[in-house]
């Protein structure tokens, strides 16, 4: 069985460059990783991503921004708030020290 990604790669080789990258956006929206729902958690790496993405914008911080407090870079601000990356524990530590917060008052809201 190949997974859909390499299915959607060798059908799109087929069709146009527009194509592929339609192709990868699907994969990237259906996510690499399995969902809460199916390991029966209550949270997942999304939660974790749109939490983040509220605390930055409650700060009025751009992306750019966090990602300079953080020191990361824009792109891993945006693909964990998107959910489309699960963050390390100490990438996850440099961001909510970039958001001026205690790691104890950022999970905070998960209990």
């Amino acid at each position: 069985m190949y997974p859909l990604f390499l299915i959607s790669l060798f059908l799109c080789q087929l069709a146009s460059k527009t194509s592929y990258i339609i192709a990868y956006d699907l994969y990237m929206s259906i996510g690499k990783y399995p969902r809460k729902a199916e390991l029966g958690l209550k949270y997942d790496s999304s939660d974790v991503g749109l939490y983040l993405k509220k605390l930055r914008l409650d700060r009025d911080l751009s992306i750019y921004q966090l990602a300079y407090r953080a020191g990361l870079r824009e792109s891993v601000i945006m693909r964990i708030e998107k959910g489309q990356r699960e963050p390390r524990l100490n990438t996850l530590l440099k961001i909510v020290e970039g958001l001026g917060l205690t790691p104890a008052r950022f999970w905070r809201i998960f209990d």
